[in-house]
């Protein structure tokens, strides 16, 4: 509370941020940009500065306020290339996954086309087999160099650490149009420069650490995290996720459910992550026991022009109805729980969509008719009268997975 006030966001009590802004931020998300004004520090004054908010973790554990501003040109992350930044730019990926420092033994390493593709580039790998019997290839034409200059050799205990990119000349062909070399020319690049030192530690789990990296359109901010830190749903829809699934989710991989579902973890979208759908139910392990939780105004995945509607699979439909279950219990617990009311509401609307959904059996629609519903018209409030109003205000909620 004391840097949301510092910062302009609470002012005599209340917020000055929308009510959709401050809910993203006690569910643990991301809001859309606001703009601050009158920030005072102790060695600063800023008038004003648009800026996206969420709370996290600060130096001594305790949440803090996270201020990302609004760049007014693309800012830059050491990890990436320069063709890496643009294609993360340009939306002609989602996101990078780098690996920022390794521990194990050396299997092998040598020339060969990148990640052995017979298209591929030459290129230099270490091949590592980590303590826990993993073996990954990690590439970069700077290893050669680095191992060299380490003296390791094949069965060595080493730990290889990204130490990010540097601008180095380079020899290249020139070519004709009939691809013969005639000559060549140097050329300034960006090469990943790494360091091979010897493994000392006894219990170096924690050290093998890969970076996924994001960039956000709104901010022009490059945003990167540990997959291992990310917390995934136990199931999506009904469907509980397989080990595969859960690694591919941790690392902003799209992940497929067998009703058509896609979904990709992304810290940088509203809800936190992106899905073909418009609505997703989510089973999460909180406090020892599961809870489900519905989820909507969910951004699209990347390549995709608009929202799949047609969400309301067999799996979709019987977990929104343990998610009414589990509100109920709430409200019974607190009437005036108002984020459980506005969950009630969000459902009311699930509801109302797949009733008059007339691809549906006539069976099902009967079934989530509101209006054939007592239970979910028995809360007699000011925001259950209006639950349309209402979720214009705050379309879905979300919780930090």
């Amino acid at each position: 509370m004391k840097d949301l006030e510092l910062f302009g966001v609470v002012k005599d009590g209340k917020f000055t941020i929308p009510e959709k802004e401050v809910n993203a931020l006690k569910n643990g998300g991301m809001t859309d940009v606001v703009e601050l004004t009158d920030l005072k520090g102790q060695d600063i004054h800023i008038e004003k500065v648009s800026a996206r908010l969420s709370i996290g973790k600060g130096a001594n554990g305790k949440p803090s306020l996270i201020i990302n501003p609004v760049y007014k040109t693309p800012n830059n992350h050491p990890l990436l290339s320069d063709k890496e930044k643009k294609d993360l730019i340009d939306n002609k990926t989602q996101n990078h996954t780098k690996t920022v420092s390794i521990y194990g033994s050396i299997v092998s390493h040598g020339k060969d086309n990148f990640e052995f593709d017979p298209n591929g580039k030459q290129n230099y790998f270490i091949e590592i087999q980590k303590d826990n019997g993993e073996k990954k290839h990690i590439w970069g034409v700077d290893l050669e160099r680095a191992l060299k200059e380490s003296g390791h050799k094949i069965g060595d205990r080493v730990q290889l650490k990204n130490l990010g990119y540097e601008m180095v000349n380079v020899e290249v062909p020139i070519k004709d149009r009939d691809g013969e070399i005639i000559g060549s020319e140097w050329k300034s690049v960006n090469r990943n420069r790494w360091e091979v030192t010897e493994a000392k530690e006894r219990n170096v789990y924690r050290h093998n650490k890969d970076m996924v990296i994001e960039y956000d359109q709104k901010t022009k901010q490059f945003y990167y995290y540990d997959p291992n830190s990310i917390n995934t749903p136990e199931s999506v829809n009904g469907e509980q996720l397989s080990e595969r699934q859960i690694k591919k989710y941790k690392k902003g991989d799209v992940v497929k459910l067998a009703d058509g579902t896609e979904l990709q973890f992304s810290p940088s979208s509203a809800k936190g992550l992106r899905s073909n759908r418009s609505a997703l139910v989510l089973s999460v392990l909180l406090d020892g026991g599961i809870s489900y939780l519905l989820i909507t105004g969910i951004s699209k995945l990347l390549g995709q022009n608009k929202i799949d509607d047609n969400v309301y699979s067999q799996g979709f439909r019987d977990a929104i109805k343990k998610v009414e279950k589990e509100v109920e219990r709430r409200i019974a617990r607190n009437p005036n729980d108002r984020d459980a009311i506005r969950d009630l509401n969000n459902i009311k609307e699930e509801y109302s969509k797949i009733s008059a959904n007339s691809t549906l059996p006539k069976t099902v629609r009967d079934d989530f008719d509101i209006n054939k519903i007592k239970r979910l018209n028995s809360i007699d409030t000011e925001e259950g009268k209006n639950p349309r109003k209402r979720s214009e205000q705050d379309n879905g909620f979300d919780r930090d997975l």
